[in-house]
């Protein structure tokens, strides 16, 4: 889990999305902070249906994020 929380890192600093799909699978898809990243990209490019599938992803793991749900509910309407 350290591991992705590095590449998160990596791709807030280079803002490389890619970086956040890397730790979702090196984590095995266990790194919420990756979908919860991936997500509010994923909403600013506004490809929202993406960014809903990223923050539910995220949700599973740990629902205690009330930025996201706001961004999430956003993201629905």
């Amino acid at each position: 889990m350290r591991y992705a929380n590095l590449l998160c890192m990596m791709g807030d600093i280079k803002k490389d999305p890619d970086q956040y799909d890397l730790a979702w699978q090196e984590s095995n898809q266990k790194c919420a902070r990756a979908m919860r990243s991936l997500g509010r990209v994923r909403f600013f490019e506004q490809k929202y249906k993406e960014a809903i599938d990223c923050y539910y992803k995220a949700f599973e793991i740990n629902k205690l994020y009330p930025k996201e749900w706001f961004t999430c509910g956003c993201a629905h309407m």
